[in-house]
């Protein structure tokens, strides 16, 4: 029987999971139109989602298979990642919550800038040139590809007289 030595198997076994997800979210997404003459239709996204969770998926396995790790490191890794801080799990929770709450009364820039702030600097605890960088790196891309790119209307909130 042919054993293939795997360095990280949370790694592999997650990665498998993933790879499954997105064969599946593929495969249902192709089944709805791609492209009309007006641009993207209702199964683009889903289609570049399973595209994007299918090469990471594929990364992560290929990298727990073919990496080893040097002998007494895999342990201190291990009881790392082990470690599970449940202020952080809640506080994402409520972020995300507060978020869905708030977008379409305060508008999609504010709330996304806010809960990237709050997340970036207080839950993650990075360098404000970090948060900075980051946030209005992240907003201006996304706003960028939804509004210009995919025509979609993001929510305005109080913004929308202006």
């Amino acid at each position: 029987m042919l054993r293939i030595p795997i360095s990280n198997k949370k790694d592999f076994a997650s990665g498998l999971a993933l790879l499954v997800l997105g064969f599946f979210l593929a495969f249902q997404s192709i089944r709805l139109p791609l492209w009309g003459a007006s641009g993207p239709e209702a199964g683009f996204y889903p289609l570049t989602i399973a595209v994007i969770i299918v090469s990471l998926s594929l990364f992560l396995v290929l990298k727990s298979v073919i990496l080893t790790r040097p002998r007494g490191e895999g342990k201190r890794v291990e009881q790392g990642m082990d470690q599970i801080h449940l202020h952080k799990v809640f506080a994402y929770l409520v972020l995300v919550l507060l978020y869905g709450i708030l977008v379409e009364k305060v508008g999609f820039l504010i709330t996304s800038v806010l809960l990237l702030f709050l997340i970036l600097k207080f839950v993650e605890r990075q360098s404000w040139k970090a948060t900075l960088v980051v946030g209005v790196a992240s907003i201006v891309i996304s706003y960028t590809l939804f509004v210009y790119f995919l025509q979609v209307p993001l929510p305005r909130g109080f913004l929308q007289s202006w």
